[in-house]
């Protein structure tokens, strides 16, 4: 299952660093990772990102950033697609 933090997990709020999940939230969040390979999904950088989520074993965070960096990488080196 994949996530959307801001704007879905959390709220919309004018200051990004202000953007935090309930704590209902954080707990539905929890259950269903319990349950399914779970992973967040942000545009933000891994660094910002990882200062409101606690990442387990049931959670991943996958940034737009780092995804940018993976395709790029794949460009690179088109046999790994292979």
């Amino acid at each position: 299952m994949f996530l959307d933090y801001d704007g879905t997990l959390s709220p919309i709020v004018a200051d990004p660093d202000r953007a935090f999940m309930s704590k209902k939230m954080r707990k539905t969040v929890r259950k269903v990772a319990k349950c399914f390979p779970t992973a967040i999904v942000s545009g933000r950088s891994v660094d910002a990102g990882t200062r409101y989520i606690t990442l387990s074993s049931w959670l991943s965070y996958i940034t737009l950033e780092a995804m940018e960096w993976t395709l790029k990488a794949l460009r690179n080196f088109p046999n790994l697609t292979q």
